[in-house]
């Protein structure tokens, strides 16, 4: 599997980060403004952002990224932050990973 490849397609992860985002964001903005409306919108957004969470953990495991117990931790303490960032930054942690091992 090369550096760039996920089990699932790289615009599917992004996909799937952005909409879980967008879902919490507005499912908090809904409770926020104090109306009668469900809390589908997070409760969704949060399953989603789990799923890509462990699909990044799975990532960053199986990967030789730089400073990978940061990246673990980071993700586990602020998840959809996270995920963007290391979304953003993954060729060249895994870059940085390698040229560390050697």
């Amino acid at each position: 599997m090369a550096n760039n490849d996920f089990r699932i397609s790289l615009w599917t992860v992004w996909s799937v980060v952005i909409i879980a985002d967008l879902m919490i964001v507005y499912g908090i903005y809904i409770q926020l403004s104090q109306t009668d409306a469900s809390s589908f919108f997070f409760i969704a957004g949060s399953i989603l952002a789990v799923a890509v969470m462990i699909i990044l953990v799975n990532d960053i495991l199986n990967k030789n990224v730089y400073n990978k117990a940061f990246w673990l931790i980071a993700m586990i303490v602020i998840a959809p932050i996270t995920s963007v960032y290391y979304l953003l930054q993954r060729n060249k942690l895994i870059q940085l990973g390698q040229q560390n091992h050697q």
